[in-house]
């Protein structure tokens, strides 16, 4: 019976760790805890169809960069003017930014589609269509 329990509490310990490396990541990292952090913006795209056609390109530096807290407010550094506000990504997975000011991202009320958010990598869209064009914004952010 002596030897007998050593060989039982070894298959119990080799079973109780076999089952626990089974398990499967029932938490994955959601888009809320993805944008948190400093992206540095790299470009943006605005481009117009329908009555009018146009594209432009901005030009940002390392000190232009969006600053997403865990607490849902956000610092903006853009070409020198510093914006503050909040922001959430709601149920439809669209990222809404509000009390930057009405010359910034307030007009955005729709908020932006997030196509591309991993590790390193996010880009922000916002559509709108007014009189028979459609204008897309696009913004390309790295961290």
């Amino acid at each position: 019976m002596k030897k007998f329990i050593p060989f039982l509490i070894t298959a119990l310990v080799a079973l109780s760790l076999a089952i626990s490396g089974c398990r499967t990541n029932n938490n994955p990292v959601t888009n809320q805890v993805k944008i948190i952090g400093k992206w540095t913006m790299i470009s943006s795209t605005t481009s117009t169809t329908g009555t009018i056609t146009s594209n432009t390109s901005g030009n940002y530096t390392a000190n232009d960069y969006h600053e997403f807290k865990a607490d849902g407010t956000i610092k903006i550094m853009d070409n020198g003017n510093t914006y503050n506000g909040t922001w959430t990504i709601n149920s439809n997975n669209k990222l809404i930014i509000s009390g930057t000011g009405p010359n910034y991202y307030d007009s955005f009320t729709a908020g932006f589609d997030l196509p591309v958010l991993t590790t390193n990598n996010l880009k922000m869209v916002y559509v709108s269509t007014l009189n028979g064009a459609t204008t897309t914004f696009t913004l390309n952010l790295a961290k």
